[in-house]
């Protein structure tokens, strides 16, 4: 799976561009952010300042705080499109 950080956006730069941005399959292509693609079953995130509280953020919702692991369930999601 992919994973895309953005850094140092301002709430007016994540509505104006990095929203768009999603729809339109270039996020990778904005300057402030990192990609990667991940390959293991398990990703786990902690802040670089452990004093810092970094909110985690699930479908536009906030799920957690981290430090945070998240595992990847091969074929766990199944969809039905039109």
């Amino acid at each position: 799976f992919d994973v895309v950080c953005l850094h140092n956006l301002s709430l007016f730069d994540a509505l104006m561009k990095a929203g768009p941005a999603l729809k339109t399959g270039s996020l990778m292509k904005l300057p402030s952010n990192q990609a990667f693609t991940q390959r293991n079953d398990k990703v786990t995130m902690s802040p670089v300042d452990p004093s810092e509280q970094v909110y985690v953020e699930a479908d536009g919702e906030v799920a957690g705080i981290l430090p945070a692991t998240w595992h990847i369930i091969p074929n766990g999601c199944r969809m039905i499109l039109p």
